[in-house]
Protein backbone atom coordinates (compact mmCIF):
# COMPACT_ATOMS: atom_id res chain seq x y z
CA UNK A 1 0.00 0.00 0.00
CA UNK A 2 1.29 3.55 -0.74
CA UNK A 3 2.45 5.40 1.86
CA UNK A 4 0.37 8.41 2.39
CA UNK A 5 1.21 11.79 3.81
CA UNK A 6 -2.13 12.06 5.47
CA UNK A 7 -2.69 9.63 8.60
CA UNK A 8 -5.61 8.09 10.52
CA UNK A 9 -5.72 8.80 14.52
CA UNK A 10 -7.76 7.29 17.08
CA UNK A 11 -7.35 10.10 19.68
CA UNK A 12 -8.50 8.73 23.33
CA UNK A 13 -8.93 11.77 25.67
CA UNK A 14 -11.78 13.50 27.47
CA UNK A 15 -14.44 15.20 25.20
CA UNK A 16 -16.69 16.01 28.11
CA UNK A 17 -19.34 14.44 27.45
CA UNK A 18 -20.22 14.62 30.63
CA UNK A 19 -20.23 18.28 31.22
CA UNK A 20 -22.72 18.53 28.22
CA UNK A 21 -19.92 20.38 26.70
CA UNK A 22 -19.55 23.23 28.81
CA UNK A 23 -15.57 23.18 28.33
CA UNK A 24 -15.50 24.67 25.30
CA UNK A 25 -11.60 25.39 24.95
CA UNK A 26 -10.76 21.86 25.83
CA UNK A 27 -7.40 21.40 24.35
CA UNK A 28 -8.69 17.63 23.33
CA UNK A 29 -10.99 19.34 20.81
CA UNK A 30 -8.32 21.67 19.74
CA UNK A 31 -5.82 18.78 18.73
CA UNK A 32 -8.37 16.82 16.89
CA UNK A 33 -9.27 20.14 15.21
CA UNK A 34 -5.51 21.13 14.80
CA UNK A 35 -5.36 17.26 13.29
CA UNK A 36 -8.17 17.17 10.99
CA UNK A 37 -6.86 20.77 9.82
CA UNK A 38 -3.54 19.36 9.09
CA UNK A 39 -5.07 16.83 6.57
CA UNK A 40 -5.31 13.76 9.00
CA UNK A 41 -8.28 11.77 9.63
CA UNK A 42 -9.51 11.65 13.69
CA UNK A 43 -11.47 9.57 15.17
CA UNK A 44 -12.40 10.36 18.82
CA UNK A 45 -12.79 7.91 21.60
CA UNK A 46 -13.74 9.89 24.79
CA UNK A 47 -12.89 7.35 27.62
CA UNK A 48 -14.05 8.34 30.45
CA UNK A 49 -17.68 9.06 28.83
CA UNK A 50 -17.70 5.19 27.50
CA UNK A 51 -16.40 4.18 31.07
CA UNK A 52 -19.93 5.83 32.11
CA UNK A 53 -22.40 4.58 29.36
CA UNK A 54 -20.76 0.83 29.99
CA UNK A 55 -21.09 0.67 33.77
CA UNK A 56 -23.84 -0.43 35.94
CA UNK A 57 -26.18 2.50 36.64
CA UNK A 58 -24.05 4.66 34.94
CA UNK A 59 -20.69 4.78 37.44
CA UNK A 60 -17.64 4.50 35.56
CA UNK A 61 -15.29 2.56 37.97
CA UNK A 62 -18.07 -0.35 36.77
CA UNK A 63 -17.20 0.42 33.19
CA UNK A 64 -13.35 0.38 33.00
CA UNK A 65 -13.28 -3.14 31.87
CA UNK A 66 -15.99 -2.18 29.37
CA UNK A 67 -14.25 1.20 28.16
CA UNK A 68 -11.06 -1.03 27.63
CA UNK A 69 -12.66 -4.19 25.84
CA UNK A 70 -14.49 -1.29 23.23
CA UNK A 71 -11.17 0.71 22.36
CA UNK A 72 -9.69 -2.44 21.30
CA UNK A 73 -12.84 -2.95 19.16
CA UNK A 74 -12.66 0.55 17.91
CA UNK A 75 -8.78 -0.10 17.01
CA UNK A 76 -9.46 -3.17 15.44
CA UNK A 77 -12.24 -1.95 13.44
CA UNK A 78 -10.16 1.42 12.19
CA UNK A 79 -6.30 0.36 12.08
CA UNK A 80 -4.84 3.77 12.94
CA UNK A 81 -1.70 4.46 12.10
CA UNK A 82 -0.72 7.27 15.43
CA UNK A 83 -2.56 6.75 18.80
CA UNK A 84 -2.82 9.88 20.53
CA UNK A 85 -3.49 9.16 24.92
CA UNK A 86 -4.59 12.50 26.42
CA UNK A 87 -5.21 12.42 30.37
CA UNK A 88 -6.62 8.52 29.43
CA UNK A 89 -7.27 7.67 33.29
CA UNK A 90 -9.47 4.98 31.91
CA UNK A 91 -6.77 3.33 29.87
CA UNK A 92 -4.81 0.85 31.26
CA UNK A 93 -1.19 0.68 29.54
CA UNK A 94 -1.78 -3.01 29.63
CA UNK A 95 -4.51 -2.17 26.98
CA UNK A 96 -1.94 0.06 24.77
CA UNK A 97 0.37 -2.67 24.61
CA UNK A 98 -2.67 -4.87 23.07
CA UNK A 99 -3.11 -2.25 20.60
CA UNK A 100 0.47 -2.00 19.90
CA UNK A 101 0.60 -5.70 19.14
CA UNK A 102 -2.41 -5.24 17.37
CA UNK A 103 -1.59 -2.77 15.14
CA UNK A 104 1.88 -3.45 14.08
CA UNK A 105 3.94 -0.20 13.18
CA UNK A 106 1.53 2.21 14.97
CA UNK A 107 3.35 5.22 16.62
CA UNK A 108 1.65 6.19 20.06
CA UNK A 109 2.24 9.62 22.08
CA UNK A 110 0.71 10.71 24.96
CA UNK A 111 -0.15 14.61 26.11
CA UNK A 112 -0.91 15.90 29.26
CA UNK A 113 -1.33 19.80 29.99
CA UNK A 114 -1.25 19.84 33.79
CA UNK A 115 1.88 21.39 35.70
CA UNK A 116 4.81 18.82 36.56
CA UNK A 117 6.68 20.71 38.88
CA UNK A 118 8.81 18.60 41.26
CA UNK A 119 8.80 21.67 44.11
CA UNK A 120 5.20 21.33 44.19
CA UNK A 121 3.86 17.91 45.20
CA UNK A 122 0.40 19.22 45.73
CA UNK A 123 -0.18 19.72 42.44
CA UNK A 124 2.03 17.58 40.71
CA UNK A 125 3.02 14.37 41.99
CA UNK A 126 -0.11 12.45 41.03
CA UNK A 127 0.41 14.00 37.50
CA UNK A 128 3.80 12.98 37.12
CA UNK A 129 2.39 9.22 38.57
CA UNK A 130 0.51 9.36 35.67
CA UNK A 131 2.18 10.37 32.87
CA UNK A 132 4.76 7.65 33.45
CA UNK A 133 1.99 5.02 34.10
CA UNK A 134 2.11 4.71 30.39
CA UNK A 135 5.28 5.87 29.52
CA UNK A 136 6.55 2.24 28.73
CA UNK A 137 3.90 1.83 26.06
CA UNK A 138 4.34 5.06 24.65
CA UNK A 139 6.57 6.26 22.31
CA UNK A 140 6.63 10.21 22.70
CA UNK A 141 5.38 12.23 25.69
CA UNK A 142 4.40 15.73 25.24
CA UNK A 143 4.20 18.27 27.95
CA UNK A 144 3.03 22.11 28.68
CA UNK A 145 6.72 22.53 30.43
CA UNK A 146 9.85 22.58 28.61
CA UNK A 147 13.81 21.69 29.69
CA UNK A 148 14.74 19.50 32.77
CA UNK A 149 10.92 18.91 33.84
CA UNK A 150 10.68 16.86 31.01
CA UNK A 151 13.71 14.25 32.19
CA UNK A 152 12.04 11.63 34.10
CA UNK A 153 9.93 10.72 30.70
CA UNK A 154 12.94 11.34 28.70
CA UNK A 155 13.83 7.48 29.39
CA UNK A 156 15.91 4.82 26.84
CA UNK A 157 14.18 4.57 23.27
CA UNK A 158 11.32 7.22 24.62
CA UNK A 159 10.74 10.99 23.34
CA UNK A 160 9.54 13.41 25.98
CA UNK A 161 8.66 16.85 23.99
CA UNK A 162 7.27 20.15 25.14
CA UNK A 163 4.24 20.75 23.42
CA UNK A 164 2.83 24.48 23.89
CA UNK A 165 -0.94 25.71 24.95
CA UNK A 166 -2.51 25.33 21.56
CA UNK A 167 -5.46 27.98 19.79
CA UNK A 168 -7.57 26.98 17.35
CA UNK A 169 -9.17 29.53 15.45
CA UNK A 170 -12.71 28.13 15.70
CA UNK A 171 -12.48 27.77 19.68
CA UNK A 172 -10.54 31.21 19.98
CA UNK A 173 -12.52 32.92 17.61
CA UNK A 174 -12.62 36.41 18.92
CA UNK A 175 -11.14 39.56 18.16
CA UNK A 176 -12.04 41.63 21.52
CA UNK A 177 -9.28 44.12 20.47
CA UNK A 178 -12.11 45.05 18.06
CA UNK A 179 -14.37 45.77 20.91
CA UNK A 180 -14.63 49.60 21.45
CA UNK A 181 -16.25 50.13 25.12
CA UNK A 182 -16.38 46.78 27.35
CA UNK A 183 -17.79 46.52 30.71
CA UNK A 184 -14.88 45.85 32.64
CA UNK A 185 -11.17 46.07 32.17
CA UNK A 186 -9.25 43.22 33.60
CA UNK A 187 -10.57 39.42 33.69
CA UNK A 188 -9.25 36.79 35.84
CA UNK A 189 -10.13 33.15 36.80
CA UNK A 190 -8.75 30.79 39.07
CA UNK A 191 -10.33 27.07 40.74
CA UNK A 192 -10.47 29.11 43.96
CA UNK A 193 -8.97 32.39 45.74
CA UNK A 194 -7.57 30.07 48.39
CA UNK A 195 -5.34 28.20 46.17
CA UNK A 196 -1.18 29.70 46.02
CA UNK A 197 0.41 30.74 42.88
CA UNK A 198 4.19 31.63 42.89
CA UNK A 199 3.88 35.08 41.26
CA UNK A 200 6.58 37.53 41.35
CA UNK A 201 9.19 35.58 43.52
CA UNK A 202 6.92 34.83 46.06
CA UNK A 203 4.05 32.55 47.20
CA UNK A 204 0.58 34.28 47.83
CA UNK A 205 -2.58 33.32 47.80
CA UNK A 206 -4.87 34.62 44.67
CA UNK A 207 -7.61 36.39 46.96
CA UNK A 208 -4.40 38.19 48.41
CA UNK A 209 -3.42 38.85 45.13
CA UNK A 210 -6.95 40.14 43.52
CA UNK A 211 -7.09 42.36 46.79
CA UNK A 212 -3.71 44.17 46.66
CA UNK A 213 -4.96 44.77 42.92
CA UNK A 214 -8.22 46.39 43.76
CA UNK A 215 -6.21 48.33 46.70
CA UNK A 216 -3.67 49.28 44.55
CA UNK A 217 -6.08 50.23 41.64
CA UNK A 218 -9.15 50.84 42.53
CA UNK A 219 -10.26 52.63 39.80
CA UNK A 220 -10.05 49.71 37.37
CA UNK A 221 -12.80 47.53 36.81
CA UNK A 222 -12.42 43.75 37.25
CA UNK A 223 -14.30 40.53 36.63
CA UNK A 224 -13.11 37.74 39.06
CA UNK A 225 -14.40 34.05 38.66
CA UNK A 226 -13.62 32.02 41.19
CA UNK A 227 -11.56 34.93 43.41
CA UNK A 228 -12.64 36.83 46.03
CA UNK A 229 -16.08 34.96 46.23
CA UNK A 230 -17.14 35.82 42.84
CA UNK A 231 -18.69 32.31 40.62
CA UNK A 232 -16.80 30.29 38.23
CA UNK A 233 -18.47 30.74 35.01
CA UNK A 234 -18.21 28.14 32.03
CA UNK A 235 -19.24 27.44 28.59
CA UNK A 236 -20.92 30.67 26.47
CA UNK A 237 -20.52 32.64 29.72
CA UNK A 238 -16.96 32.35 30.10
CA UNK A 239 -17.09 33.86 26.46
CA UNK A 240 -18.75 36.48 27.45
CA UNK A 241 -16.50 37.07 30.45
CA UNK A 242 -13.96 37.34 28.02
CA UNK A 243 -15.55 39.81 25.98
CA UNK A 244 -16.68 41.67 28.43
CA UNK A 245 -12.89 43.29 29.17
CA UNK A 246 -10.15 43.91 27.58
CA UNK A 247 -6.92 42.78 29.42
CA UNK A 248 -6.55 39.33 31.65
CA UNK A 249 -3.99 38.02 33.80
CA UNK A 250 -2.08 35.00 33.10
CA UNK A 251 -1.31 34.09 36.53
CA UNK A 252 -0.77 30.37 36.87
CA UNK A 253 -0.22 28.30 39.55
CA UNK A 254 4.08 28.88 39.50
CA UNK A 255 4.91 31.46 37.02
CA UNK A 256 8.83 30.93 37.30
CA UNK A 257 9.17 28.15 34.99
CA UNK A 258 10.08 28.63 31.51
CA UNK A 259 7.44 29.01 28.94
CA UNK A 260 5.13 26.92 31.29
CA UNK A 261 1.79 28.55 31.66
CA UNK A 262 -1.83 26.85 32.49
CA UNK A 263 -3.92 27.25 29.17
CA UNK A 264 -5.32 30.76 30.15
CA UNK A 265 -2.52 32.21 27.98
CA UNK A 266 -4.25 30.68 24.81
CA UNK A 267 -7.83 32.05 26.07
CA UNK A 268 -6.93 35.61 26.24
CA UNK A 269 -3.89 36.28 23.93
CA UNK A 270 -5.74 33.59 21.27
CA UNK A 271 -9.63 35.77 21.48
CA UNK A 272 -7.55 39.04 21.05
CA UNK A 273 -7.11 40.05 24.98
CA UNK A 274 -4.15 41.95 26.28
CA UNK A 275 -2.31 39.42 28.38
CA UNK A 276 -0.57 40.13 31.29
CA UNK A 277 2.46 37.85 32.33
CA UNK A 278 5.35 37.64 34.61
CA UNK A 279 8.89 38.05 33.07
CA UNK A 280 10.30 34.93 35.23
CA UNK A 281 7.76 33.06 32.18
CA UNK A 282 10.40 33.43 29.78
CA UNK A 283 7.77 34.80 26.86
CA UNK A 284 9.77 38.07 25.94
CA UNK A 285 12.28 35.38 23.92
CA UNK A 286 8.85 34.45 21.63
CA UNK A 287 6.87 37.99 21.93
CA UNK A 288 7.78 41.57 21.93
CA UNK A 289 7.22 43.62 24.37
CA UNK A 290 4.75 45.17 22.89
CA UNK A 291 2.45 42.34 22.09
CA UNK A 292 2.51 41.28 25.35
CA UNK A 293 2.21 42.53 29.53
CA UNK A 294 5.43 42.15 30.92
CA UNK A 295 5.76 42.34 34.49
CA UNK A 296 8.63 41.74 37.13
CA UNK A 297 7.28 42.95 40.22
CA UNK A 298 3.90 43.41 41.01
CA UNK A 299 3.77 46.73 41.64
CA UNK A 300 5.19 47.19 37.53
CA UNK A 301 1.88 45.05 37.42
CA UNK A 302 -0.16 48.10 39.08
CA UNK A 303 1.47 50.23 36.35
CA UNK A 304 1.00 48.49 33.26
CA UNK A 305 -2.59 47.91 33.84
CA UNK A 306 -2.94 51.46 34.51
CA UNK A 307 -0.89 53.06 32.01
CA UNK A 308 -2.92 50.58 29.37
CA UNK A 309 -6.22 51.73 30.88
CA UNK A 310 -5.50 55.43 30.10
CA UNK A 311 -3.85 54.36 27.17
CA UNK A 312 -7.02 52.90 24.69
CA UNK A 313 -4.73 52.71 21.39
CA UNK A 314 -1.39 51.20 22.97
CA UNK A 315 -3.93 48.52 24.58
CA UNK A 316 -5.81 47.62 21.47
CA UNK A 317 -2.52 47.55 19.43
CA UNK A 318 -0.67 45.15 21.87
CA UNK A 319 -3.53 42.95 22.07
CA UNK A 320 -3.96 42.47 18.17
CA UNK A 321 0.06 42.06 18.01
CA UNK A 322 -0.40 39.37 20.72
CA UNK A 323 -3.17 37.57 18.63
CA UNK A 324 -1.18 37.93 15.59
CA UNK A 325 1.65 36.66 17.09
CA UNK A 326 0.12 33.89 19.36
CA UNK A 327 -2.24 32.23 16.73
CA UNK A 328 1.08 32.36 14.19
CA UNK A 329 3.11 30.48 16.56
CA UNK A 330 0.56 28.21 18.24
CA UNK A 331 -2.12 26.90 15.86
CA UNK A 332 -3.32 23.55 16.72
CA UNK A 333 -2.54 22.72 12.82
CA UNK A 334 0.51 23.36 13.46
CA UNK A 335 1.22 21.58 16.83
CA UNK A 336 -0.55 18.96 15.39
CA UNK A 337 1.51 18.63 12.80
CA UNK A 338 4.78 18.77 15.08
CA UNK A 339 3.49 16.38 17.25
CA UNK A 340 3.03 13.53 14.44
CA UNK A 341 6.48 14.78 13.33
CA UNK A 342 8.11 14.05 16.32
CA UNK A 343 6.58 11.27 17.13
CA UNK A 344 7.71 9.33 13.51
CA UNK A 345 10.95 11.00 14.16
CA UNK A 346 11.06 13.44 11.16
CA UNK A 347 10.54 16.45 13.34
CA UNK A 348 13.19 19.61 12.39
CA UNK A 349 13.76 21.00 15.59
CA UNK A 350 14.98 24.70 13.14
CA UNK A 351 11.84 24.99 12.19
CA UNK A 352 10.29 25.89 15.46
CA UNK A 353 11.01 28.82 17.94
CA UNK A 354 10.24 26.81 21.19
CA UNK A 355 12.35 24.20 22.73
CA UNK A 356 11.23 20.66 21.14
CA UNK A 357 12.12 17.10 22.53
CA UNK A 358 14.69 17.18 25.25
CA UNK A 359 17.84 15.50 25.12
CA UNK A 360 19.25 16.77 28.55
Amino acid sequence: MTSLRSRRILHIANFGYKAKGVYLHAMAAKFSNGWTRAGHNVIPFSDRDIARWAGFFGHRKWGVGPANRILLEVARNTAPEIIALGHADVIAPETVAELRRMLPGVKVLQWNIDPIFKEDEASSHDNIRRVLSKIDVVDATFVTTPGAPLAPFALPGKIAAFIPNAVDPSIERYRIFANASPGHDIFFAAGSGRFTRFHCGQHRLVDDLASDLVNARPEVRYYWAGVLGAPLVFGPGYDEALNDCWGGLNISRRNDYYLYSSERIAHYAGNGLVTFIDRANGYQDLFDEDSLAFYSTEDELYEQIARLKRDEAARRAMAEKGWRRYHELFDAAILGQYMIDVVEGTHNPARYPWPTVYTG
